[in-house]
């Protein structure tokens, strides 16, 4: 399944409406950036969306954690929104790796917890286990990283 920003449409939504993302490998969020980030929004506003998928009546991030707590945090009523259609699990793992590849890099338990999974569901979607090109080409992870989280997991 491909999901692609590019289809999504813009809309404020709810923020009591968004739910965090089960599958999100990121679990802590440093105060102090969570800090800087709440006193940025309170002066100039969410100058970028989150990215969610509608999953019923509510929504479910992709991407914008930490610009969803904050808006929570300073009691604001809508945020900003890309809604996207639902991805497959997958797809919704990969969508966030591939999105924190670009900016910032995880700690290597982060990516490990979650590699494990995608590498799973690819080996179901292609019937075969992947290589660590293929593991690499998705999550958009080097190869050496690739490796050293599967050493991590062997220990």
């Amino acid at each position: 399944m491909s999901t692609s920003a590019s289809a999504a449409k813009l809309q404020e939504i709810r923020v009591d409406l968004v739910d965090p993302n089960k599958e999100n490998p990121r679990i802590h969020f440093r105060q102090k950036e969570m800090d800087e980030l709440m006193e940025s929004i309170a002066i100039h506003g969410i100058q970028v969306p989150v990215s969610v998928y509608r999953d019923g009546t509510r929504f479910t991030l992709i991407d914008g954690e930490r610009r969803w707590r904050s808006a929570l945090k300073l009691n604001l009523r809508t945020i900003p929104a890309l809604v996207q259609e639902k991805p497959d699990r997958l797809t919704n793992l990969l969508l966030m790796f591939n999105i924190h590849a670009l900016r910032e890099q995880w700690d290597l338990l982060t990516i490990a917890t979650k590699l494990a999974t995608i590498i799973e569901l690819l080996e179901r979607q292609k019937k075969g286990r992947p290589t660590e090109i293929e593991i690499a080409r998705q999550t958009g992870l080097s190869r050496g990283v690739i490796r050293r989280c599967r050493y991590l997991l062997e220990l």
